[in-house]
């Protein structure tokens, strides 16, 4: 009899003891997947060269009381040592002196330098050109702006902040309502925009 209840009490233990172990390994499993799910949704490291990143940037240019042009990007980093800073989801939008241009340059990202406020953006750029009154007349309907736009791609774009003078000496391609065509080099400033040397234009 007393063997048996001894018997009972060993595999009792061993039972309470495999229990106690099972719940201590799973509360270390639950700590380390907690540990691995917030290591996950954390914000990445800035890199060892980046000394501050910002939520966005923005900033424009008014000249009595008339906005001449604004520049505005999702993202702004600064890096150590380095008068440039690099904008992500850059928007210039050039008013003109006398407010009656909408004319919108878009692209991924710019070099800003911080001393001089040139903005230079190396990549893929899209124009699109507008005057104020087809831009305030159109609004909330793409398909209407369309039809008045000027669209124009290219890359390697710079933009002067003192100025308000951006240009490109790359190849151009710019569509507009009534045809096409492509170019070498283009500017717009605060007065108006043009392309370089037409090299074709097909008009509808």
């Amino acid at each position: 009899m007393l063997r048996s209840e001894a018997a009972r009490y060993a595999r009792w233990s061993a039972i309470v003891a495999l229990v106690l172990a099972a719940v201590t390994l799973l509360a270390y499993v639950r700590r380390d997947w907690v540990r691995h799910v917030e290591k996950k949704n954390a914000p990445p490291a800035a890199p060892v060269d980046v000394s501050r990143q910002s939520a966005g940037l923005n900033f424009k240019k008014v000249d009595q009381k008339q906005t001449v042009f604004e520049v505005a990007a999702s993202k702004s980093i600064e890096f150590k040592g380095k008068d440039a800073s690099l904008l992500e989801d850059v928007r210039i939008t050039i008013f003109g002196k006398a407010g009656d241009r909408h004319d919108v340059i878009h692209t991924r990202s710019c070099q800003y330098g911080r001393e001089n406020g040139g903005i230079e953006c190396s990549g893929e750029v899209q124009i699109d050109l507008m005057s104020a009154a087809d831009a305030r007349r159109t609004e909330g309907h793409p398909e209407a702006a369309s039809a008045v736009t000027t669209r124009v791609e290219t890359r390697g774009v710079k933009f002067d902040r003192a100025s308000g003078l951006a240009q490109t000496d790359q190849r151009v391609t710019f569509a507009f309502p009534s045809g096409n065509g492509e170019a070498m080099g283009w500017s717009t400033s605060p007065k108006r925009a043009r392309c370089g040397y037409c090299a074709t234009c097909n008009s509808r």
